[in-house]
């Protein structure tokens, strides 16, 4: 059964809205020099990683899995969707060991996702 039997085009623009803010807080990526030298860096690395392992645990990632498995339905909607779903999955594994993303991924797992530089 199709998707698009359940959603209309406001449905769609709401979840390519949520689909691309998702995409932004996961590609904030940029740490300044002078954040690495006064220690900060350590705290948004952690606090990146906490909202990563928050997506997991409120199943916001079953979601974009969800959704990536209808990408080529005849209804065209998440075909345009495709690129924004790449970048999420680029930097969702953008410096992590993509182990312990899957062990992250578990309902009760409190595995700190280590970034790898």
């Amino acid at each position: 059964m199709a998707i698009r039997t359940y959603f209309t085009e406001d449905d769609w623009k709401l979840v390519q809205l949520v689909l691309t803010l998702f995409r932004n807080v996961l590609a904030i990526q940029e740490i300044t020099l002078r954040q690495k030298a006064s220690g900060e860096a350590t705290h948004l690395l952690f606090l990146a990683d906490s909202f990563l392992e928050l997506m997991f645990q409120e199943n916001v990632m079953d979601l974009i899995f969800v959704l990536t498995h209808h990408i080529d339905e005849p209804s065209g909607y998440l075909e345009q969707e495709n690129l924004l779903l790449m970048e999420i999955f680029h930097y969702l594994f953008l410096g992590r060991d993509p182990g312990l993303i899957a062990r992250a991924s578990g309902k009760d797992s409190k595995v700190l996702l280590v970034r790898n530089f």
